[in-house]
């Protein structure tokens, strides 16, 4: 995948379930699978046959780190050198916003996001903003 392939496609997944991926309904706590099956960045880009509760509570580097299948994995999913940075800066966009309460996640949401397009030089055209509004810079 491109780094445009990887950002439209998580960016549009999370938008698309409706919010973040958290462990507990009353917890703030980010997952890579949460409650309601949603997921984050990350999340949408773990097969389930390589899914396991115990990757969960770690940032992106240490997931690589303690689980080699996964490090292998997210090798084969982009070969440009860019793609764990991105990928870590999609992690973050979505753990970020979850500090505000759930009715503002999307507002805080847009603003991370459209910071990482231009931390990388994506474009936005093809994300789908809940409501099809524009991203407020």
């Amino acid at each position: 995948m491109t780094l445009q392939e990887i950002f439209d496609k998580t960016t549009n997944a999370i938008i698309a379930q409706g919010g973040p991926s958290l462990t507990r309904k009353v917890e703030r706590g980010c997952a890579y699978r949460g409650v309601n099956g949603r997921k984050c960045a990350i999340g949408h880009l773990i097969p389930d046959e390589l899914y396991d509760k115990d990757i969960e509570g770690g940032g992106f580097q240490a997931l690589l780190d303690e689980h080699p299948e996964l490090a292998t994995h997210f090798k084969t999913i982009s070969t440009d050198k860019k793609a764990p940075r991105l990928l870590e800066s999609l992690q973050y966009a979505h753990d970020a916003a979850v500090v505000d309460s759930s009715e503002y996640y999307f507002d805080s949401y847009k603003r991370e996001i459209v910071a990482v397009a231009e931390r990388f030089g994506l474009s936005l055209e093809n994300i789908q903003w809940p409501g099809n509004k524009e991203p407020s810079e």
